[in-house]
C-alpha cells in the first residue's frame, strides 16, 4: 500500500508540473510534437495503454529539449512515472479472510487506487491444509476432522458494504470473459478494488486429481457454490444498478461439487448422518445466497412499460452479441416495447410458450460451436425437439433470429441456424428470415444487421420510434478545450520497438493495421474499435536479390 500511495502522490505532482508548463501556450519552449504528447498524457493520465505508449515516445523528446527549460529536465528526471502503474496486492484466503484481514480492511477503507486479488483455496493451502474462515461447512480439513461446522465468511460482501469499493467474484473456468472484464474494470476503477478468485487446490482432493480444474471451476459457479458477479460503484454514480450477477441461472446442485471433492466425501464415509446434515445446510445456504443476489441484480431493472412484451435472448462467447442485444433492447424500448433481456441459458424451454414475442441473437464460436451462454438452452431445445409431443409447443409464438459468424468457417452461423430450425419445428412462427451477420463483410455483422433489423420491425408491425424529447445516450464523447491555442502536431503512428509497418495488398481476416516485429515470426494486430481474438501465425517474407534487408 505504501508503494501505491507513493507512486500516486508522485504521479499527481508530475501531472501538476506538466500542466504548468502547458499553460504557457505559445510562450512555451516546447516543440509542437512534445507539446502535443505531453497534453495527450495529461488528458489520458489514467489510461494505461496510452501512458505506456507515451512512456516510450516522450523520454527521447524530453531529452532532446531538456536544455531549453529547467522544467523539461525536471520532467525527464521522473519520466519513470509516465506509465500508469498498476498496483496489485495478491494473497490467499488464509491471509485475506483470516490472519491478514485487519490490514486488508484498512487498505479497503483507505480509498486508495489499488487492487487486491484474493486467491480463494478455502483453506490454509501453503501450511498444510488447515481450516480457515473461508472453509465451507462440512469440509474436512486439519482442525476440522469432523467437518467445518459453520459457513464460510463472505469477504466480497463485506467489501461491498463500503459502497465505494469495486468487488468481483470470479471463477475463470466458468466464464473467461467475465474474469477478463473483472480485472479490466478493477484496473479502470479509480479507487480500491477487490477480486475474490476461486482457486482449485490439491487440499480439495478432487477425484480427477485436478486434471479437469477448469471444468470444476465451471461447476462451482453453475451450482451456486461459488457464484460469479461484479459490483461496480461507477454504475451507481451513473444511476444504474451497480450489481451484475454473472451466474445467470443455477443449472446443477451442490452435489456436483461435493461428489468430486474428497474433503466432503471423507466425512460421508466417516459419518453419513452428519454429512447429510451439513450437505442440507450448505445447499440451503447456497440457494438462499443466490436468491439474495438475484434480488440485488433485479433492482431498478423492472420494465414499467405497458407496451407489448418482447423477450430478447442472446448467446455470446466474447461479449459482442451481448452488447448488440442491449443495443437492440434500447431500440425496442423507443418503439414502446416492454423488453426483457436474458442470456439463452437463463430461459427454460418449458417457459418459451409464455413469451409470445421472441428475438434471438446468437453467435457461433469457431467451427460451428455453440457459445458458452447458449449451451444449456440449445441442449434443452435439441432434447425437446426429439419428443413428438412438442411439435406444437411454440404455437402462437412469433420469433426472429439474427446470427453472428464468419463465412470463412465451413459451419457458418450454425449455432443460430440450429435454434431457428428447432423453433420452426416446434410450431413457432418465423416472422422474418434469419439474419446472417458475417465478419467477412465490409462492416462485419453490422452490414447484414442494418438490413435485418428494419425487416424485423416491419414483419411484426412494430410502431414507429417515439420521440419524447429526451436526449438519447451519446454514441461518442465531445470534449471542450480550455484554450484555442493548442498546437496539433502531425499524426504519426506509435510503433513498438524493433518493428516495421507492412503494407497489405489483401486483408480477408484481420482488422487493418498489422505490425510485424522484425525479430519474430508473429503478428500484432491493432484494432481500431473492437477487441477481438486473433490466431497468431507465422509470416514469411520473400525478398529478391536486390532487396535491402
Amino acid at each position: 500500500m505504501g508503494m501505491a500511495v507513493t507512486t500516486s502522490v508522485r504521479r499527481k505532482a508530475l501531472k501538476a508540473r506538466v500542466q504548468e508548463l502547458l499553460l504557457e501556450g505559445k510562450d512555451s519552449p516546447l516543440s509542437p510534437e512534445l507539446y502535443t504528447q505531453l497534453n495527450e498524457w495529461v488528458e489520458n493520465f489514467r489510461n494505461p495503454s496510452v501512458c505506456a505508449a507515451l512512456s516510450k515516445s516522450l523520454p527521447p523528446l524530453l531529452k532532446a529539449e531538456a536544455s531549453k527549460d529547467p522544467a523539461i529536465q525536471e520532467i525527464l528526471d521522473v519520466s519513470d512515472l509516465i506509465p500508469k502503474i498498476s498496483n496489485w496486492i495478491i494473497g490467499g484466503d488464509g491471509w485475506g479472510y483470516d490472519i491478514g484481514y485487519g490490514g486488508l480492511d484498512h487498505v479497503i477503507a483507505s480509498g486508495q487506487d489499488l487492487n487486491v486479488l484474493v486467491l480463494d483455496t478455502e483453506c490454509y493451502a501453503n501450511t498444510g491444509g488447515q481450516k480457515s474462515k473461508a472453509t465451507p461447512i462440512g469440509a474436512v480439513a486439519k482442525f476440522a476432522t469432523k467437518g467445518h461446522e459453520v459457513e464460510k465468511k463472505n469477504l466480497a460482501e463485506m467489501a461491498m458494504d463500503y459502497g465505494t469499493v469495486y468487488v468481483a467474484s470470479v471463477s475463470m473456468g466458468a466464464n473467461y470473459d467475465q474474469t477478463l472484464k473483472a480485472f479490466s474494470e478493477a484496473e479502470d476503477y479509480d479507487g480500491c478494488s477487490v477480486i475474490v478468485a476461486y482457486s482449485p487446490c490439491i487440499e480439495h482432493k478432487n477425484l480427477d486429481a485436478m486434471t479437469h480444474t477448469m471444468q470444476h471451476q465451471a461447476t462451482v459457479a453453475a451450482s451456486g457454490y461459488f457464484p460469479i458477479y461484479r459490483y461496480n460503484p461507477m454504475l451507481k454514480r451513473m444511476g444504474k444498478n451497480p450489481f451484475v450477477l454473472d451466474t445467470k441461472k443455477l443449472t446443477m446442485g451442490v452435489d456436483a461439487v461435493l461428489d468430486n471433492e474428497m474433503r466432503f466425501g471423507a466425512l460421508k464415509k466417516r459419518d453419513a448422518d452428519l454429512y447429510k446434515k451439513y450437505r442440507s445446510e450448505l445447499d440451503a445456504w447456497v440457494r438462499e445466497r443466490y436468491s439474495k443476489y438475484q434480488r440485488w441484480a433485479a433492482l431498478g431493472q423492472e420494465d414499467i412499460s405497458n407496451g407489448v412484451p418482447l423477450t430478447l435472448l442472446y448467446g455470446t462467447e466474447t461479449g459482442t452479441t451481448e452488447a448488440l442485444a442491449y443495443r437492440v433492447a434500447e431500440l425496442a424500448r423507443q418503439r414502446g416495447y416492454a423488453v426483457k433481456v436474458m442470456e439463452c441459458d437463463e430461459m427454460d424451454v418449458s417457459e418459451l410458450p409464455e413469451n409470445k414475442n421472441l428475438m434471438v441473437l446468437c453467435a457461433t464460436t469457431g467451427e460451428g460451436t455453440t457459445p458458452r451462454t447458449a449451451l444449456h438452452f440449445t441442449a434443452q431445445l435439441q432434447l425437446a425437439a426429439k419428443d413428438n409431443s412438442n411439435a406444437h409447443l411454440l404455437d402462437g409464438v412469433q420469433y426472429g433470429v439474427f446470427a453472428l459468424g464468419d463465412s470463412s468457417y465451413h459451419h457458418f452461423c450454425t449455432a443460430a441456424k440450429r435454434i431457428d430450425d428447432i423453433f420452426a419445428q416446434m410450431g413457432g412462427q418465423r416472422t422474418v428470415a434469419i439474419g446472417l451477420g458475417n465478419d467477412q463483410d465490409e462492416d462485419k455483422y453490422e452490414t447484414a444487421f442494418e438490413d435485418w433489423m428494419p425487416s424485423y420491425w416491419k414483419s411484426v408491425n412494430a410502431p414507429e420510434p417515439v420521440d419524447d424529447g429526451s436526449v438519447p445516450d451519446s454514441q461518442f464523447e465531445v470534449r471542450e478545450l480550455d484554450s484555442d491555442e493548442v498546437v496539433v502536431a502531425p499524426y504519426e503512428r506509435i510503433m513498438p520497438p524493433q518493428t516495421i509497418q507492412l503494407g497489405l495488398k489483401k486483408n480477408d481476416r484481420l482488422t487493418p493495421g498489422v505490425i510485424l516485429p522484425a525479430t519474430t515470426r508473429g503478428i500484432f494486430v491493432i484494432c481500431a474499435s473492437n477487441w477481438r481474438m486473433v490466431r497468431i501465425f507465422p509470416i514469411f517474407l520473400v525478398m529478391s536479390s536486390t532487396s535491402t534487408p
